[in-house]
């Protein structure tokens, strides 16, 4: 089930970056994923973490700050959480504004 749902999450992310058209970010479904894959688990999964944090970032980046502070926070704080568990790793995965705010964040 959560390969499956991170499957069609990262499928919405991927149409968005060619159609542009943010409905495939947002809805109950999207929601509903998101929340899923979240879950009570309390495991800390890499995978997942980037997958909704990029969904975050790309909804705050087409729906912009005035209506979506909250993508932000919730991106930032995933890609935070990314970034102090491997700054090697994630700097490549990271949106570029994102990694200068970290790394300034870290004395870099």
């Amino acid at each position: 089930m959560r390969g499956h749902i991170l499957r069609d999450l990262n499928k919405r992310i991927c149409r968005y970056r060619e159609t542009g058209d943010a409905e495939l970010l947002t809805g109950l479904e999207v929601s509903l994923q998101v929340r899923a894959l979240l879950g009570p688990n309390g495991a800390f999964d890499a995978e997942v973490a980037q997958t909704i944090a990029t969904l975050h970032w790309l909804r705050y980046r087409a729906e912009g700050f005035a209506h979506s502070g909250t993508d932000l926070a919730m991106a930032m704080r995933l890609f935070a959480l990314l970034h102090e568990r491997d700054p090697e790793e994630s700097a490549g995965t990271l949106p570029r504004p994102v990694r200068m705010i970290l790394e300034c964040a870290r004395g870099r």
